[in-house]
Order: C-alpha cells, then sequence, then structure tokens
C-alpha cells in the first residue's frame, strides 16, 4: 500500500513541519539537522543527525521501502536573493522532501521571518538533495557534457603535475609523441565514467559502492567539485611539458572541447615559458 502524493500535499508537508519548528534563532545555536520520512501508513517523523552533516550521513543511503517521503531539515546561513533585503545575510532553516514519485517541495525560513518561503524551483540543486533523490531511487539532473572534457583535462594535467614530484621514477620532459598516452582514454560520457570507477572499485575520492550507488549527474556533480583551479592545475602541469609538447596538448584540449585549434596563444598566454614563473609546486 502507498500513499497518493503530489508537489502540492509535499509543500503542504514543509509548510507543516516549518509551522511546528517553529521560529528560527539569530544566531547559530548548535542545532543539528534532521532527517523526515512519510511512511505508506501517513506516519510523520523527524531523527536528528546528531551533528552530523546531511551530505556525509546520506551518502550511500537506501531510504526503507515503506518511506513514501523523505527529506531533510537542516539549520545554515543562508543570503536574500530578491526584495526590500536583497544580499542579507540570515540565520536560515532549510527543508527539502522528496516522494518516490519524483515530486519534490522546498522551504526556507529566515531568522526573523514569520513565515517560510515555498521554494518553487524546477529541481533544487545541491549535494544534500541529490542524496535525497538517490535515496529514493530517484534520478538527478544530468551534467553537462562540456564538464566532462574539464574533468578529462583536470586528470591529464595531474598526471603531468605529478611527474614533477621528487618520487617519480621519470621526471623528464613531456614531448608531443608522450602526449598522445596521456590523453588516451577520454571518457564518452559521465556514465562510462562512472561505471570505470565501480568497476576499479573506486578511485581516490569514493568507494565503488557509492559510485555505484550514485547516477551519472550527481557522479559528475561530486567529482567537479573535487577539482583543483584549473589555473592552477595548469601552472603545475605545464613545466612538466618541453614547449613543443605543451601547446600539442593545448591542441588536443581544444579540439575535444571546441573542435577548433586556432586559439591555442589565447588559452595559454597566462601560462608562458618564462623561467621566473616556473616554481617548484612540491
Amino acid at each position: 500500500m502507498s500513499i497518493h502524493t503530489s508537489t502540492e500535499s509535499l509543500e503542504r508537508l514543509v509548510l507543516m513541519l516549518d509551522f511546528d519548528l517553529g521560529d528560527v534563532d539569530e544566531l547559530p545555536t548548535g542545532d543539528s539537522a534532521q532527517i523526515v520520512r512519510v511512511t505508506s501508513s501517513s506516519e510523520i517523523a523527524l531523527k536528528s543527525l546528531d551533528g552530523e552533516h546531511p551530505f556525509d550521513a546520506l551518502i550511500g543511503f537506501d531510504a526503507p521501502p515503506d518511506w513514501e517521503v523523505f527529506g531533510v531539515v537542516a539549520p545554515g546561513w543562508g543570503t536574500y536573493y530578491e526584495g526590500p533585503r536583497k544580499g542579507e545575510r540570515r540565520r536560515v532553516r532549510a527543508i527539502f522532501v522528496a516522494s518516490r514519485r519524483g515530486e519534490e517541495a522546498s522551504l526556507l525560513r529566515f531568522a526573523g521571518d514569520d513565515e517560510g518561503i515555498v521554494m518553487r524551483e524546477p529541481q533544487s540543486a545541491g549535494r544534500v538533495a541529490d542524496c535525497v533523490r538517490r535515496a529514493l531511487d530517484i534520478p538527478t539532473a544530468p551534467a553537462a557534457n562540456a564538464s566532462l572534457v574539464a574533468y578529462w583535462f583536470d586528470r591529464v594535467l595531474q598526471k603531468l603535475a605529478a611527474r614533477r614530484h621528487p618520487s617519480a621514477r621519470d621526471r623528464g620532459l613531456v614531448d608531443v609523441d608522450e602526449i598522445d598516452e596521456l590523453v588516451d582514454g577520454q571518457p564518452m560520457s559521465w556514465e562510462d565514467e562512472r561505471w570505470r570507477v565501480v568497476q576499479a572499485e573506486g578511485n581516490l575520492h569514493m568507494d565503488g559502492a557509492v559510485a555505484a550507488w550514485m547516477d551519472a549527474g550527481m557522479f559528475a556533480r561530486f567529482m567537479l567539485a573535487e577539482m583543483v583551479d584549473p589555473a592552477e592545475s595548469m601552472r603545475a602541469a605545464k613545466p612538466a611539458c618541453t614547449p613543443e609538447g605543451w601547446t600539442y596538448l593545448l591542441q588536443c584540449f581544444l579540439g575535444a572541447a571546441t573542435e577548433v585549434d586556432d586559439n591555442i596563444e589565447d588559452v595559454d598566454a597566462e601560462f608562458a615559458f618564462e623561467d621566473e614563473d616556473v616554481d617548484e609546486p612540491f
């Protein structure tokens, strides 16, 4: 047996939860985030996460089959993005819930406000919201294809930077003939890359079981968040290459990203080979 859910019923739920929880304090209180669930028998319950961050608590979690609605109530800080208080930062309570049918509702209540604001966005963004969706086996938003190229390029840059580490066996400069080997294996899709991590039983950032629990969209956002700043990666990787090797690498990257290779000077302008700009990062 299952209960009937709709976007409207979930909005009523977050409004009821917000009313029952009362005012939001002006200053941090140490209140813990909570999970909320509604079972197939219409039982509503809240449970404290005892200070654990919702993302850490929920990653890899599968909601029991009789949980028809699942979500999170979390204290934090927020900024008004419109209206007379636009830009003002205050203590805030966020509530996000989703149903197994895929409906969602979210609410924000700022300190000092008499009531919460129901957020009517198509799909709430964020790592915790993605955890709630995956706990209910709901798909998350897909990642842009362009982000896959950035991820692949970052992986190549990290390999080049590693060549300069004192522990590296081969610290010779990478020339054109070695670049093809380094760039080989460009992921065809985020789903392919996710399954590569699953089959490898994990990577530096997650266990293989967590990658299997995620879908391609959540996996992409997680991995992109772990990327080093591109400018920093390029500065660390460039001294590992000969000038010819570096130019060829940029041609490979631009060809994959834009299908053109005539803008190398623009991409490379701030990374010119000058002795005073080459600092050892290790």
